[in-house]
């Protein structure tokens, strides 16, 4: 499992250095100005599209429901229920998009209100733009189920690379028509049409993949009342639901930031993309390998092999979490300066993503772990758990904003996100010790209490190895973010050595073998 969460990791991690690449040219041509403001709401309705279908809530559904046709052996009973999901669910999607496109003015206005009354031609300019972008979310309903047939059949690289593919072609638009377009109005219409572009081509590619590896047969079925996609649609809302309440408080945020002013959407959205980064690169990739693993387990009523391999995802998000939240605090200005600080982008538009960032970092921790925690539910099919109590996170994290942004401004709303995420994985993490076995609290404790003590050290290793790298050229600046890093994983390594916490044998083992080339099955054995 774990060695395929590894090929997984690298794969993401690509994709979101290419991302953090985009991102840098995104930031240089639009700066925080309100077009950057429209441009980042509008893009954020197919990405939070793809964060909640693509990014594990469907293939999490999908999954479980496909490995029991596969395991009655019947091929063409089971084409016929994928092409069944395939024929329903892009109906449903494109009925979706018809109406979304024709009510685009209201779903703006809900996500930000605040830029129609303050910069009226960008609100303008956002419901353009959401339109344009707005069928991408078909392809990544299609690209969502390939995704969870191929991870099903233990084929998790190929569809991590959907977001690499994308970014590379982000990229390439906006290098192309950024010298040739007069304005950066022109510009984001480009970017939005590059959506549509990279969907059909991922989509098309992996179609006839599919077909080709799997011997695949299409079939013109439409049963929405099928044995298969009943059981699916029974899963369907409350695991949408549950994935989506991380972003539906990033949406609460974009909303209440557009009445701050209206390049704070964008300095929201600057900073958001930094804490996606560990949250794609970890969470995602063991989300994906873990969910099969889990699924199986839990279905032969393996409580003991359930339990130690869930114990050991927990043990892995706090040795990881923690020195990742400690480490991007340490660097966060010259990270920020490095992403971002070119062009169109100040210094004081560099200051007010680190103010915002540093109270998202507090969440590092929930925003990643909730997703793996959440495995163990959707694999027992029970996905109304984790819904019920993200929808009470939402509510949490609503009052936070409302409060905490009279006091803090834009950093206030990334602080109520924080702690409602971190209130999040906490819950689940009790009923998950109530209702299936012991979480095992005292190591749990030992082992977080261990991972901040190292992550202290490095933190003083980080900002110590920091002073000695000064200038304002890139490689100057990628060297003032690389030698902290460096110098900060080192030590933490050498720590967790000294101390042992629980699960850090488990980590160890991981590279152990990953430095000898070999796999990383037996971490979730028993």
């Amino acid at each position: 499992m774990f060695r395929s969460a590894f090929h997984v990791s690298i794969m993401i991690f690509l994709s979101r250095v290419f991302g953090m690449v985009r991102n840098i040219f995104i930031a240089s041509f639009f700066g925080t100005t309100g077009a950057a403001s429209a441009l980042q709401v509008a893009i954020q309705i197919p990405y939070m599209f793809r964060r909640i279908l693509g990014e594990s809530a469907l293939d999490a559904f999908f999954v479980p429901v496909y490995t029991s046709y596969v395991q009655e052996g019947d091929k063409e009973k089971t084409d016929g229920f994928i092409s069944n999901v395939i024929n329903v669910i892009g109906s449903l999607i494109l009925v979706i998009i018809a109406v979304g496109w024709l009510i685009m003015p209201v779903i703006i206005f809900l996500q930000a209100a605040g830029l129609k009354s303050s910069s009226p031609e960008d609100f303008t300019y956002a419901v353009s733009l959401a339109r344009i972008t707005l069928p991408f979310m078909f392809f990544i309903s299609m690209m969502a189920l390939f995704m969870g047939l191929m991870n099903a059949n233990r084929n998790f690289v190929l569809p991590a690379s959907n977001s690499l593919v994308l970014n590379i072609l982000f990229i390439g638009v906006l290098l192309f028509f950024g010298s040739r377009v007069a304005h950066v109005y022109a510009l984001g219409y480009q970017v939005a049409y590059a959506y549509i572009y990279g969907g059909f081509l991922i989509f098309f590619y992996q179609f006839f993949y599919i077909r080709k590896k799997y011997d695949f047969h299409y079939q013109l079925k439409f049963n929405p009342k099928g044995e298969g996609i009943s059981r699916i649609f029974k899963m369907m809302l409350p695991a949408i639901g549950s994935m989506a309440v991380v972003h539906l408080n990033i949406m609460v945020d974009t909303l209440l930031a557009s009445f701050i002013s209206p390049g704070t959407i964008s300095v929201i959205r600057y900073a958001e993309t930094i804490i996606q980064f560990p949250i794609g690169v970890i969470g995602v990739a063991v989300f994906n390998t873990a969910l099969p693993s889990l699924s199986a387990s839990v279905k032969k009523k393996e409580t003991n092999r359930s339990a130690a391999v869930f114990r050991r995802l927990v043990h892995f998000i706090l040795l990881i979490g923690v020195p990742v939240s400690v480490g991007l605090f340490a660097i966060r200005h010259d990270f920020v300066t490095f992403l971002y600080q070119y062009k169109n982008f100040s210094a004081a538009d560099t200051l007010a993503v680190v103010n915002v960032l540093q109270f998202y970092i507090i969440g590092i921790i929930g925003f990643f772990g909730v997703r793996i925690v959440s495995t163990l539910f959707y694999a027992s099919e029970e996905i109304h758990i984790p819904f019920k109590v993200g929808m009470a996170a939402m509510g949490l994290n609503i009052v936070l904003n409302l409060i905490l942004m009279q006091f803090m401004g834009a950093a206030g709303l990334a602080l109520a996100s924080s702690i409602a995420a971190l209130a999040n994985i906490s819950v689940l993490l009790i009923i998950v010790n109530k209702k299936y076995f012991p979480v095992e609290w005292k190591k749990c404790a030992e082992t977080f209490v261990k991972a901040f003590v190292a992550s202290g050290i490095m933190y003083a290793a980080v900002v110590f190895t920091g002073r000695f790298f000064t200038g304002i050229r890139f490689f100057e600046r990628l060297a003032a973010v690389l030698g902290p890093v460096a110098a900060g994983v080192l030590i933490y390594f050498v720590a967790l050595i000294l101390l042992r916490p629980p699960g850090a044998d488990n980590l160890f083992a991981v590279l152990k073998k990953r430095f000898r080339k070999k796999g990383f099955d037996d971490i979730s054995r028993p």
